[in-house]
């Protein structure tokens, strides 16, 4: 949401300075506040399944190391 109102205000920005548009109605609008995502933190068990996996998909070599 953060980022699409930033977009919308950018480009109403870009319409004030051509003269198409006196204000920017997307600086009104209270930006909600961010939330950060909890952090989910892998076993070392956990993180040698996923390798062991993913060592196994088609695209394996792409990744390096």
């Amino acid at each position: 949401m953060r980022l699409t109102l930033t977009v919308l205000s950018m480009a109403l920005d870009a319409a004030m300075a051509e003269g198409r548009l006196t204000r920017n109605v997307a600086r009104l609008v209270a930006r909600p506040r961010q939330t950060r995502a909890a952090k989910t933190i892998w076993e070392a068990p956990e993180a040698a399944t996923f390798l062991s996996v993913a060592d196994q998909d088609r695209l394996a070599g792409v990744r390096g190391g």
